[in-house]
């Protein structure tokens, strides 16, 4: 499946954490992003999606 990039500001103390995550991982920081969102995904299934 093709990537789509997007791009989002985020508070200083959250942008750290995907690059420390990384380093521990051996992995690049969207992959721990990546992760984070399918991590937060498999919680929110339940909730509606309001239309914007």
């Amino acid at each position: 499946m093709p990537c789509i990039q997007v791009d989002v500001k985020i508070p200083p103390h959250l942008h750290k954490k995907p690059a420390v995550y990384a380093a521990k991982a051996e992995a690049f920081k969207s992959e721990a992003i990546m992760n984070a969102l399918n991590h937060c995904r498999d919680y929110t299934e339940d909730v509606p999606n309001p239309c914007y």
